[in-house]
C-alpha cells in the first residue's frame, strides 16, 4: 500500500467497526494486507537505528502469518534470504510471522533477530 493511499470516510468506519467486534468476540484483531505494510513502513523509517530507512517506501512484506510447522518457517526464511539477496542488489523486506496469542504456544519462534549475523 502506498502510504497516500486513504480509506473513504465509510470504508474506514466499516473497518473500524469490523475492528471492535473482532477484538470484543476474540480479543484481538488481524491487521489487513495494507494495514501490516503501512505499519512495517513506517516503523522502519521512524527507527533511528536502522540502515536505509530513508527509502523505507520500498520496503517489501512477506506475510507468512499462515506459517504453522518449523518447516514452513525454515521454508519461508529460505525464500526470504534468496529474495532479498536479489543477486547481490539488496531488497529490503520483511517477513511477518504470527502473533503469540494469549494463552497459547508461539507458532513458530525464531531466536534471533537477525537470520543472519
Amino acid at each position: 500500500a502506498e502510504e497516500t493511499d486513504t480509506l473513504s470516510k465509510e470504508d474506514l468506519q466499516e473497518r473500524l467497526a469490523d475492528v471492535e467486534q473482532d477484538i470484543l468476540t476474540y480479543g484481538t484483531y488481524k491487521h489487513t494486507q495494507d494495514e501490516l505494510e503501512f505499519g512495517c513502513r513506517l516503523a522502519w523509517r521512524n527507527s533511528g537505528r536502522c540502515i536505509m530507512r530513508k527509502v523505507s517506501f520500498s520496503l517489501e512484506l512477506q506475510d507468512c502469518r499462515n506459517v504453522t510447522t518449523a518447516q514452513d518457517c525454515f521454508d519461508y526464511i529460505v525464500e526470504h534470504l534468496l529474495y532479498a539477496a536479489n543477486g547481490g542488489s539488496i531488497k529490503p523486506l520483511i517477513s511477518i510471522f504470527p502473533p503469540k496469542l494469549d494463552g497459547q504456544s508461539a507458532p513458530v519462534r525464531i531466536w534471533n533477530r537477525q537470520l543472519l549475523g
